[in-house]
């Protein structure tokens, strides 16, 4: 391998390395780097404190008591994540749902495994009673 071919690839790899370490997020710029540790006391205390602060608005619309609240609210289970988990030996995170419109009758449902993956599982569904 020639001087150049030689100085050529050095600066090519030099070059990638600089720019990966540029792309990378700067921690110690990042005043939320804690909630990176999920089970972490300070993300926990965050969490629950958040909790908290929304429950309370929750609790303060009508229509949280009416649908929520009740001792015997009326819902359909479409998927009990807690029997599925147990099923599939996972710990299935709820991260969102996408509906279709209108009727949002079939739906993409976001889960993750662990929370951790940042792209979670997708499986679909249809959430009119005994359809598939």
């Amino acid at each position: 391998m020639g001087v150049f071919t030689t100085a050529f690839l050095l600066t090519a790899a030099v070059s990638r390395l600089a720019t990966a370490q540029a792309a990378r997020p700067d921690s110690t710029n990042d005043p939320y780097c804690w909630l990176e540790e999920m089970t972490g006391a300070q993300a926990m205390d965050w969490v629950e404190s958040e909790d908290a602060r929304t429950s309370a608005l929750l609790e303060k619309d009508p229509r949280y008591a009416a649908n929520y609240a009740s001792a015997k609210p009326v819902w359909t289970t479409v998927l009990d994540l807690d029997v599925l988990a147990k099923a599939e030996n996972a710990n299935w995170v709820w991260k969102g749902a996408d509906c279709d419109s209108p009727g949002e009758q079939r739906c993409l449902l976001n889960l993750s495994d662990d929370g951790e993956d940042a792209d979670g599982f997708g499986a679909g569904g249809h959430l009119r009673a005994g359809a598939a």
